[in-house]
């Protein structure tokens, strides 16, 4: 029985042996077209990493670089320097940070100065690094300073590597497809050949023509959707803290078919990106800005004088923790609750370096921290102090 079915597979293959002339030529035209895809699929990698990703990678590795020439000389006891492209975890960026300043800082100085890189480092790369370091324009870094500033670079490197990551799956879901589109298209030139009717053929496998275009039209939607919305819109990355639909989402995946967030009460949700693609929603990390609403409720014994002084002093630490906020604290809304009690609302603008939910939650805990303490050295009495509900 296995020999006769072997004799009949082998005289289906030789009564057709006439078309084997062609299998050269159609090989030539697969490879061909196998290659214009994969050069199609290196411009859409080339063109979508130049155009998202080019400005921040170029930025991340001038300073990650910077970092790495200065632990050759400084570093902590007993550690090696950094290698390239390694990325430090946070404690040990914060060890190798403080080896780097004290390293630098020369005559007993507690801050650094422009001039302590130029020994160190080529002058045009020293000047961008110093940049980088001295968010606030005061034109010195202490140490402080000079630690955010490295978790800061470290943190937009592991961003970028998530975001790239994610974006090279959907490139290589984009490059199956095309591959796919190229292999049905060679068979359905083939189907004449083999003396198949298309419609037969289609009959066979979708059961139906009209059945298998309504698919086919529902498909090619989405993924026109999909694509528009990751390769053209391309509205965020991975990391990404986003407002859709009056709540805050982080960006934990990105696919070619969904992206994977993440509520701010750690719920998931899976969202098609053809639903996307169109919905108004906006990205903090993207804003230049974004503000936050300060709910304090004062003793009713609290005089204008005493705001004055109050929000001045705000103002000093607002301008000493420029590398996370800019401009001044606004009173936005001022209200007799009872008589005892005010309620004011504060308004305090971050910077756009929302990179994720940690570093958000960082700065929210710093600014209560420090409210609160601004109002006990001042001997004012409070109630309450919180965020604004979103």
């Amino acid at each position: 029985s296995l020999n006769s079915y072997n004799s009949a597979i082998v005289n289906i293959i030789m009564s057709h042996s006439q078309y084997f002339k062609y299998i050269p030529f159609l090989l030539v035209l697969l490879s061909a077209a196998l290659l214009l895809e994969k050069l199609l699929i290196l411009y859409i990698s080339h063109t979508f990493h130049k155009s998202f990703y080019t400005k921040r990678i170029k930025r991340n590795n001038l300073v990650l670089s910077c970092f790495e020439t200065l632990s050759c000389r400084y570093r902590p006891e007993g550690y090696r320097s950094i290698k390239p492209g390694a990325v430090l975890k946070s404690d040990l960026v914060d060890s190798y940070a403080e080896a780097m300043f004290k390293g630098l800082v020369k005559d007993g100085k507690e801050a650094l100065l422009i001039d302590d890189f130029m020994a160190e480092i080529d002058h045009p790369v020293a000047t961008e690094f110093f940049k980088f370091l001295d968010f606030n324009q005061s034109g010195d870094i202490s140490l402080t300073e000079f630690k955010e500033a490295m978790q800061e670079a470290y943190e937009e490197k592991r961003m970028l590597l998530k975001s790239i990551k994610a974006n090279e799956k959907v490139i290589d879901h984009i490059d199956n497809f095309f591959i796919t589109c190229i292999l049905l298209f060679k068979l359905f030139c083939l189907l004449p050949k083999m003396q198949i009717s298309l419609l037969t053929f289609l009959g066979y496998i979708g059961g139906s023509a009209l059945l298998l275009r309504s698919t086919l039209n529902h498909f090619l939607q989405q993924l026109f959707g999909a694509v528009m919305h990751f390769l053209v819109a391309h509205p965020y990355d991975v990391g990404d803290k986003i407002r859709m639909n009056d709540k805050n989402f982080r960006i934990k995946d990105m696919g070619f078919w969904k992206t994977t967030l993440i509520s701010s009460d750690k719920k998931v949700s899976y969202v098609p990106n053809h639903t996307l693609f169109g919905v108004h929603f906006g990205n903090f990390r993207r804003s230049d800005h974004m503000e936050s609403n300060i709910e304090m409720v004062m003793s009713i014994n609290t005089t204008k004088d005493d705001l004055s002084m109050y929000t001045a002093a705000v103002n000093e630490f607002i301008k000493d923790n420029g590398r996370y906020f800019d401009d001044q604290v606004v009173i936005k809304e001022i209200q007799v609750v009872n008589s005892e009690a005010l309620y004011i609302v504060f308004g305090i603008m971050h910077k756009f370096n929302f990179n994720n939910d940690d570093n958000y939650h960082f700065r929210c805990e710093l600014i209560i921290k420090n409210l609160a303490r601004i109002a006990r050295e001042q001997n004012l009495k409070y109630y309450a102090l919180r965020f604004q509900e979103e």
